[in-house]
């Protein structure tokens, strides 16, 4: 349903389209392309019932048997190109191939399913089409708003497809091709398992950017039987395909003007209904078969006549943008030559580079972990892209770590001494820590073994376990807490109850009190003797309180290390000197 009513628009826009297209998919019938059966509208909404396709997943088929040999891949492949290729006729992509959405049946061969991806590849109400993107398999336009998709976009997975096939491997996501591009051709990956020709079109496919890729299943199938030659792209190759762009580009215009199908007016009649705001009512890919015997020869002509229309200085100045390979490097080109040969390139990889960045940079927001930030500024740092975001989150966790670090070494301190003392320092230093809880429950247990304790010296203080062996120690006791009670202006009872027992438990804190100043007193000369570094302080902390303070410990090792400093000033001095 519309979120909104100032939604309603959009949302009855394209529930009539959902509607239309699922009804001319149904129309479709295929043995490879999974039967639509019923489309129909409820509870606001619309839905495609599609049938049930019987067999095993092809991700389940990889799973147990990768690698997969050619003659396996070419019975999987190959039909599905075949269904495929009717419904690019028809001006629809499936946009969502993977081995998750093809069945392997036993005797019908493979179907490729879940056409709720699907989208018409003609006129759309919004800028672009919806994205859908699977990790892998999704080419670089699938993940910009105005991607320019096509047949080109299902052959690129049905590519990652094949390559998982021969391989087992996922291809790496394609916005992390961009730049270093970790893929291993499969040609490499899976040499001497299939024919170098049916390696080098499933590379074909696999290539970064839609025009370097087959642009129609035809075109992919002529290069698995090895009748097409192919160019795989290099790395270095960014400015020498500029000018094959833009060539290419012009070779388009010259097309339309001296198609034999359309004639020189003709053309030129559409351009003018094109500018108008006209619009051809297929893709622009449908009719690429048809032309493809006259853009064949005028692309020759242009190419010979456009390839050294870029200026020495254009060309220069593309080398070193494309050599930077930076958003700045080809703003920097752009200014110095608006109108140089390479722009368009230049405009493409800044998007592809943005594209990239924002999905990398998604998924560092996501991660929230400092591995994620820093791979993102290792990897996207030059780019000047979420810079200042990613370096207040890197410092933001790394300070958060070091936090945790060392609070975990308090906590650890502290229980490795166990004493009241030590999880008050924890409880000091981290009021809301992490270990809060834990340290206030021991420190409440403590507390209460240390009462117990103390109760016990006030009654031995007063005599209360003094008696010989011989069965008097009860009279003893007795005898005991009368005269405690006595000292202290109570009833002589004799026994361990009510006021007695409250003086027994304020004599305890009274213990716990002096105990605690006693404590804040070693502390207070502890802080000292560390501050001001003196050797002095030192020994007479050790003097005073060696024998009772844990710090002590700490305050030797201090006061050897200034020791060892004096020594070898003395012998830098004599040194000297001499």
């Amino acid at each position: 349903t519309a979120k909104s009513t100032a939604d309603r628009g959009d949302f009855d826009w394209g529930l009539a389209r959902f509607l239309d297209e699922a009804r001319t998919l149904a129309k479709f019938s295929h043995p490879n392309i999974v039967q639509v059966h019923q489309v129909f509208e409820s509870n606001s909404t619309a839905y495609i019932v599609m049938a049930y396709a019987q067999g095993r997943t092809l991700a389940d088929v990889i799973k147990a048997e990768a690698p997969l040999d050619e003659a396996r891949v070419r019975a999987l492949l190959f039909p599905i190109l075949d269904g495929l290729s009717k419904v690019h006729q028809q001006g629809f992509l499936h946009r969502d191939i993977k081995p998750g959405n093809i069945i392997v049946r036993d005797e019908e061969g493979p179907v490729l399913i879940d056409f709720g991806a699907a989208r018409q590849a003609i006129e759309t109400r919004s800028r672009s089409i919806t994205s859908i993107v699977t990790e892998g398999y999704a080419p670089l336009e699938q993940y910009a708003p105005d991607g320019n998709q096509g047949p080109w976009t299902d052959i690129y997975a049905l590519g990652a497809v094949a390559y998982k096939c021969l391989t087992g491997q996922t291809p790496p996501s394609a916005t992390a091709r961009v730049r270093n591009d970790p893929l291993v051709p499969a040609g490499e990956a899976a040499a001497g398992q299939a024919s170098p020709a049916f390696l080098q079109a499933v590379d074909w496919a696999l290539a970064v950017y839609e025009e370097e890729r087959p642009q129609t299943i035809a075109d992919w199938r002529r290069a698995f039987a090895g009748t097409l030659a192919l160019r795989r792209r290099r790395p270095d190759d960014a400015a020498r395909d500029a000018t094959d762009e833009t060539a290419a580009d012009r070779t388009r215009l010259l097309a339309q003007g001296t198609s034999k199908h359309g004639g020189g007016d003709e053309g030129a009649r559409r351009q003018g209904a094109i500018r108008r705001g006209g619009h051809d009512k297929r893709p622009a890919w449908l009719g690429m078969a048809g032309a493809g015997a006259g853009l064949a020869v005028v692309l020759v002509i242009a190419f010979f006549f456009l390839w050294d229309r870029a200026s020495p200085e254009d060309r220069e100045a593309w080398r070193i943008a494309a050599q930077e390979d930076t958003i700045r490097a080809y703003d920097s080109y752009m200014r110095m030559e608006p109108d140089g040969s390479y722009v368009r390139r230049a405009q493409k990889r800044i998007a592809a580079i943005r594209a990239a960045a924002d999905k990398a940079w998604e998924d560092a927001v996501k991660s929230d972990s400092l591995e994620a930030y820093k791979a993102y500024y290792e990897r996207y740092g030059k780019q000047d892209l979420h810079l200042a975001d990613a370096r207040a989150a890197i410092e933001r966790l790394e300070r958060a770590a070091a936090q945790r670090a060392a609070e975990d070494r308090i906590w650890q301190a502290a229980r490795n001494a166990d004493s009241l003392e030590a999880y008050a320092e924890y409880l000091r230093a981290y009021p809301q820590g992490r270990y809060k809880d834990q340290a206030q429950a021991r420190v409440a247990a403590l507390q209460k073994v240390q009462r117990l304790a103390l109760a016990q010296e006030v009654l031995k203080q007063a005599g209360y376990y003094d008696g010989p062996i011989d069965g008097t120690m009860s009279a003893a006791m007795e005898a005991a807490l009368r005269a405690f009670q006595q000292a202290n202006g109570l009833e002589p009872t004799g026994k361990l109850e009510g006021r007695t027992a409250a003086l027994i438990d304020q004599a305890a804190a009274r213990i716990v009190e002096q105990r605690r100043q006693r404590a804040a007193e070693i502390r207070a000369a502890y802080d000292a003797a560390v501050k001001q570094r003196s050797r002095a302080l030192y020994q007479q902390f050790l003097d005073n309180y060696g024998g009772e303070s844990p710090l002590a410990a700490d305050i030797r090792a201090r006061l050897a290390s200034c020791r060892i400093e004096t020594r070898q000033q003395r012998k830098t001095s004599s040194t000297a000197v001499s």
